[in-house]
């Protein structure tokens, strides 16, 4: 190669330029050892910063480094999940969990034959398989007929059911976390629900294992395993979030039920009030003097003073029968499911457990009321338990009168003729419309169900023009 004209020069020019630096250097680097030797003490003067050391040994430590890593074998595990031993779940299982439809929740979860898909539990479940990717079949259990065709989404998060031409798209929700723990009655009955392998279950000490199916948002269903099949037994709603949750039967029995059970969380606040006591035998009056005027007319004692009615709460009973002493349940007819919810004091005769039972009884009709009877006790029960009322509805209505009660139900031929039997949307909110309307115009003071006075149009001012 031929050096261009001038390069050697310019080299032999940049040498002889360097040479004064590096001198200078040098002078300099050793006047300052000479004087660090001075200053230090004799102990230390041979030995080297600590800071020097400690890159020395760095960079001896790092070319040991290099040289042994091509010889030497890796010894950090490929992942952490290698060292606990957990396997990803397989493709087929991400379709697993409770998918949301408006209201409506479909279930799938992975049982003993495989996967199963609760789309509506008072049908049979179906049988899911996986085809490929995110394609799966939910076929019929004993015919094997073809029903929906699913596909999820890449992020797993919308499943697509498809039944012929016509199309949906269900979303997945969360589990809920708060429902989980032990639940208290009034009663000292206790309701424990727990976590299974694949759905919640509630699990209680002698008593058979029931399974819970989410239905709606805030409504799970208690199942409890038979010989022919799964039959559920209870209806459980819970808000996320909260310390309270309701036990009820399922509408879809074809038997009666009675008020819902409220539960509280065990350890939060006081158990929720207890519900109302037993209907009391009362004596019936004289055929003769059965008439609408003595009826609405109160009863007063020998001083004149009007008598008022034993309370609800604690009030003593003219009846000298001991209470009953089998326990059939007060959620149901008949013995109480699985002994869930069973409390001792109500049962056969009771109004609670019998099926013959009027206190029970659900009455197609909307606008009649039920028939006359001599107990404005046992018209009050029946009233809550067709309309499904509220412990916190129920506790408000009992604390008003008996004029007021049967106004609210429409038992005074007053304002209120149109009966409540739990055919309307929201029972809930016209009774307490109804008791607000009472707060703004209380009844008069006479019969029951008296309308409010009429105004005076004496004192109108055109009255007054008139008069001389």
């Amino acid at each position: 190669l031929k050096m261009p004209p001038g390069g050697k020069q310019q080299s032999l020019l940049r040498d002889s330029q360097d040479e004064p630096r590096s001198r200078a250097a040098d002078r300099k680097q050793a006047g300052d050892e000479g004087t660090n030797s001075k200053t230090r003490p004799e102990g230390l003067r041979d030995q080297k910063p600590e800071r020097a050391k400690a890159e020395e040994g760095r960079k001896a430590q790092t070319k040991d480094d290099s040289s042994e890593k091509v010889n030497k074998p890796s010894l950090r595990p490929a992942s952490a999940s290698a060292v606990r031993g957990d396997l990803p779940a397989p493709e087929e299982e991400a379709v697993i969990g409770e998918w949301r439809q408006v209201e409506n929740v479909v279930t799938i979860i992975k049982g003993r034959s495989g996967l199963t898909m609760f789309a509506d539990t008072t049908q049979p479940p179906l049988t899911l398989s996986w085809l490929s990717g995110g394609a799966y079949e939910a076929r019929r259990t004993v015919s094997g007929d073809l029903v929906y065709e699913l596909q999820l989404n890449k992020a797993k998060d919308i499943l697509e059911v498809k039944k012929g031409e016509r199309k949906l798209n269900i979303f997945r929700i969360a589990k809920s976390k708060t429902l989980v723990g032990e639940w208290v009655h009034c009663t000292r009955k206790k309701i424990p629900v727990v976590e299974g392998l694949s759905h919640l279950e509630i699990r209680g000490e002698d008593r058979p294992v029931l399974r819970l199916l989410r239905r709606k948002i805030l409504e799970w269903e208690a199942q409890w395993e038979m010989d022919y099949g799964w039959q559920p037994v209870y209806c459980l709603e819970h808000v996320e979030g909260s310390h309270r949750m309701q036990l009820r039967r399922p509408q879809e029995l074809q038997d009666a039920y009675c008020i819902p059970l409220e539960f509280a969380r065990a350890g939060f606040g006081q158990p929720p009030w207890q519900p109302l006591p037993p209907p009391e035998e009362e004596d019936r009056p004289p055929p003769g003097r059965r008439g609408a005027a003595s009826a609405a007319a109160p009863s007063l004692d020998s001083a004149g003073q009007e008598r008022r009615r034993p309370s609800f709460r604690g009030g003593t009973s003219r009846s000298s029968a001991p209470p009953p002493t089998v326990s059939t349940g007060v959620v149901g007819n008949g013995p109480g499911p699985c002994g869930y919810g069973a409390a001792a004091g109500y049962g056969a005769g009771s109004g609670y457990g019998d099926p013959t039972s009027v206190a029970c009884h659900v009455s197609s009709a909307g606008s009649a009321p039920p028939p006359p009877r001599t107990s404005h006790r046992e018209q009050l029960r029946e009233f809550c338990s067709i309309n499904e009322l509220s412990d916190r509805v129920v506790q408000v209505l009992l604390a008003v009168g008996q004029e007021e009660q049967r106004h609210v139900m429409g038992l005074d031929s007053g304002r209120n003729t149109y009966y409540l039997t739990g055919t309307v949307r929201d029972p809930n909110a016209v009774v307490m419309s109804r008791l607000r309307r009472l707060e703004k115009e209380p009844l008069s003071g006479g019969r029951s169900g008296s309308r409010p006075p009429v105004r005076d149009r004496s004192d109108s001012p055109g009255r007054r023009s008139r008069s001389p």
